[in-house]
Formats: C-alpha cells, structure tokens, sequence
C-alpha cells in the first residue's frame, strides 16, 4: 500500500538569483519570479487536511501555505 503524497508544483521559468532573498533573516516573498522545480511530499490524509484548512483561512494556495512556512522555517534555521 503506498503512502498519500502531497504534490507542490511549482512551474515557469528559473528564478533570478535575487528572487526571494533573504534580508535580515526575513524570505522577501513579494518578489514576483516563477519558480520551475518541483517538490513531492508525503503526507497523511489528515495531514492534508489541516495544511488545505489553513491555507483556505489565510487565503492562499496549498502551494503558497507550504512554502511560506517553510521559508520561515528555513531562515530560522542554522545553516553551515
């Protein structure tokens, strides 16, 4: 039995190297750029369901929820 994935596709051209920069430890999502690799998640029914329920209150995409916290995520993060 295989597990249920999430799919975040994410499709267009290649992001300039500036694209979301990090400034401050801040992810500047507002840059407008297109992004064209592709991420595949795991993920339970139910975690599927809270991550769309959340996007849907905050108004996003399922796309844009998970990035968003992950991008924070990562720039909290220590990085070598």
């Amino acid at each position: 039995m295989s597990d249920p994935a999430v799919t975040v596709v994410m499709s267009g051209t290649p992001s300039p190297p500036d694209a979301g920069s990090s400034v401050g430890g801040h992810i500047d999502m507002t840059t407008t750029s297109s992004r064209s690799e592709r991420i595949n998640l795991r993920a339970t029914p139910q975690e599927v369901s809270v991550l769309r329920q959340a996007a849907a209150a905050q108004g996003v995409t399922l796309t844009a929820f998970i990035m968003s916290a992950a991008l924070r995520e990562a720039a909290g993060a220590e990085i070598p």
